[in-house]
C-alpha cells in the first residue's frame, strides 16, 4: 500500500473528509479519535474487521510514582478478523497519560484514547504509511481553520489510475423470528455497514431498545448499530413518528425507547384532556314514502393523553456546572483526578465526564454512587 491507495481507501471506501476527519501535519498524516472509531466500525475492502480484547490489561493504575511520576499505562490485543470468524494479523498497543504528556484531568480516558487509536491503526497497516493520531501529542491539535488537507493521488502520463478497491460482499438479512443467537446478532450488524432499509433499521433499534429499561442515548445508539448521523438522523425521525420509537428530551438530554413496551406513568402533573367530537357519516336522503328518523347527537368522548416526563428521562439529569461543582468539593476532600476518573468509569463505563453528559448517563442516582466511591477514596487518601 501506498499513499496514494490510502488516501482513496480512506476518502472512498470509509467516505472520510480530507482536512477534517484527517489532515497533514509535518509531513505526516494525522486522523482525528472520532475518525479512527469510524474506521473501526466499518469493514475492510476485502470484509475484515477490527476486533478489541476487552477489558484492556492495566499495566499501571496511577498509584505508584516513576520516573515520569504517576502514570495510567493500559495494553491491548487487536485482531483482524476475515470472514470466517479468523485472526489473521494481531498488533498489541500500550496507552499512556501522565503529567508529561496531557494537561486533561482525565489520564485514564486519555490512556485508553492512545491505546485504542495504535491498536487500530497498527492493525491496519495505516501506521506503517505514517498515519499517526491527533490524541498522540497536543501538538497534533490543529483548528480546522489551520489544517492543511492531503494531497490527493495525481495520475501522470504513463502511470495506471490506482484502481478503487473492492466493494464487500452484503450478507444476506436474517429472517425475523427464527433462530441464530449471536450469529444472527452478528449477520444483522453487519447489514447496517453498507446496505439496509428503513425496516431492517426499524428491527435493529428496537432490538437494541427491548433490554434497556432506562432507554438508550444517540451516541450509544449509533456506536451499537454502526451507522453514522447522516442515516441515523433520517430512520430515527420516521420511527418516531410512527411510534415504533419513544423519544423523551432534548439535544444531549435525548433518551430513546422501545415502542411497544415502554409506558409513560399517568400522574395529575403530565396529563392533558382534550375532549374530541366524533361525527357519524351522513346519512343517505331518506325515501319520500318512509319519514326520515331523528338523527341523535353523537355523545362527546374524553381522551386522557399522558405526555413525556421532562429532563430527558426519569430522572433529574446532571450539567456540565453540576459536575464541575462536585469535582471541586471532591478535590477541597481530598480526592485526586485519578480517583475521579477511575469512580466516573467504573459507575457510567463513560471515558470521560464530558463523554457522560452527552450521552445522558449522569442522572442524579448516578451521581449518588459516584459521590459514595468519592468518599472511600478521600478516606483512603487521609
Amino acid at each position: 500500500m501506498n499513499r496514494d491507495t490510502l488516501y482513496k481507501l480512506l476518502a472512498e471506501h470509509y467516505e472520510l473528509d480530507p482536512k477534517t476527519d484527517w489532515y497533514q501535519l509535518h509531513g505526516k498524516w494525522i486522523m482525528t479519535h472520532d475518525a479512527v472509531r469510524k474506521v473501526s466500525n466499518q469493514p475492510t475492502p476485502d470484509g475484515h474487521r477490527v476486533k478489541c480484547g476487552t477489558p484492556p490489561t492495566i499495566h499501571k493504575d496511577g498509584s505508584t510514582t516513576g520516573i515520569i511520576g504517576n502514570e495510567v499505562v493500559l495494553g491491548n490485543m487487536f485482531h483482524l478478523i476475515d470472514g470466517q470468524g479468523q485472526s489473521i494479523h494481531n498488533a498489541y498497543a500500550i496507552g499512556e497519560a501522565n503529567t508529561d504528556n496531557t494537561k486533561l484531568p482525565y489520564p485514564w480516558a486519555m490512556a485508553y484514547k492512545r491505546m485504542f487509536d495504535r491498536g487500530v491503526l497498527d492493525v491496519l497497516g495505516f501506521a506503517e504509511m505514517g498515519m499517526y493520531s491527533d490524541v498522540e501529542a497536543d501538538v497534533f491539535k490543529q483548528p480546522v481553520s489551520e489544517r492543511v488537507a492531503p494531497e490527493p493521488p495525481k495520475n501522470t502520463v504513463g502511470r495506471k489510475p490506482v484502481p478503487l478497491p473492492p466493494s464487500p460482499r452484503v450478507p444476506e438479512y436474517p429472517k425475523s423470528g427464527g433462530g441464530g443467537g449471536e450469529q444472527q446478532e452478528a449477520k444483522v450488524e453487519e447489514v447496517f455497514e453498507k446496505s439496509y432499509t428503513y425496516e431492517e433499521f426499524v428491527d435493529a433499534i428496537q432490538e437494541a431498545l427491548m433490554s434497556q429499561s432506562g432507554g438508550m442515548g444517540r451516541s450509544g445508539l449509533m456506536s451499537k448499530l454502526s451507522v453514522n448521523r447522516g442515516r441515523f438522523s433520517r430512520y430515527i425521525k420516521t420511527a418516531v413518528e410512527e411510534g415504533l420509537v419513544i423519544r423523551t428530551g432534548e439535544k444531549r438530554g435525548t433518551r430513546y425507547f422501545y415502542g411497544a413496551t415502554h409506558q409513560v406513568p399517568v400522574t395529575p402533573e403530565n396529563v392533558t384532556v382534550e375532549v374530541v367530537t366524533t361525527s357519524p357519516p351522513r346519512p343517505a336522503p331518506p325515501s319520500p314514502a318512509a319519514p326520515s328518523p331523528p338523527v341523535p347527537t353523537p355523545p362527546k368522548v374524553v381522551e386522557i393523553r399522558p405526555t413525556a416526563p421532562q429532563n430527558g428521562g426519569f430522572s433529574e439529569e446532571v450539567t456540565k456546572s453540576d459536575l464541575d461543582e462536585r469535582t471541586s468539593a471532591w478535590l477541597n476532600a481530598g480526592c485526586t483526578y485519578l480517583d475521579i476518573g477511575r469512580a466516573l468509569y467504573q459507575v457510567t463505563g463513560a471515558e470521560s465526564g464530558q463523554q457522560a453528559i452527552e450521552d445522558g448517563l449522569l442522572t442524579s442516582p448516578v451521581m449518588d454512587k459516584i459521590e459514595t466511591l468519592m468518599k472511600e477514596a478521600a478516606s483512603s487518601n487521609e
